[in-house]
């Protein structure tokens, strides 16, 4: 209830058309321009190799699209810098996680059979910037980059 009071939205990933219809619903409102939005377009972070993005989802894309919003990238270098590892679960450790705010790339005139092409130009830009933020917050943080 409060993520709602919040002017949250929700999409449910395991149920594709509720989930569609979540994302219409978004789309609406910000041609509206009663609400911007955050998203994190690859679901979740990566684990694996926390240095790379995972594949971006589609539908925020379709939104940018539907609505004739611009798209502000906007990355973080990765926060394992600030933390350190007992046992099972990492802990803050305090220090310096950097954010970028890239820019914004325009989506007006852009249809579906556009957002293959502007996921790749968004996930390039954010993987680009992701490196020199990293590579920046290892000598901030007192990290060897090896």
């Amino acid at each position: 209830v409060r993520g709602y009071a919040a002017g949250n939205i929700f999409v449910d990933r395991q149920r594709r058309n509720v989930a569609i219809k979540s994302m219409d619903a978004t789309a609406q409102r910000l041609r509206d321009g009663s609400c911007s939005i955050w998203i994190f377009p690859e679901g979740t972070r990566n684990r694996v190799d926390p240095e790379t993005l995972l594949p971006f989802k589609k539908g925020a894309f379709h939104v940018a699209v539907q609505s004739g919003v611009p798209i502000v990238p906007v990355i973080a270098s990765n926060q394992r810098y600030a933390l350190y590892e007992t046992g099972d679960a990492p802990h803050w450790r305090g220090g310096i996680v950097l954010v970028q705010a890239l820019p914004a790339i325009e989506t007006k005139g852009k249809t579906a059979d556009d957002v293959d092409a502007l996921i790749e130009q968004t996930r390039s830009t954010m993987l680009a910037a992701l490196i020199k933020l990293n590579a920046e917050a290892r000598k901030l943080n007192g990290i060897d980059s090896d």
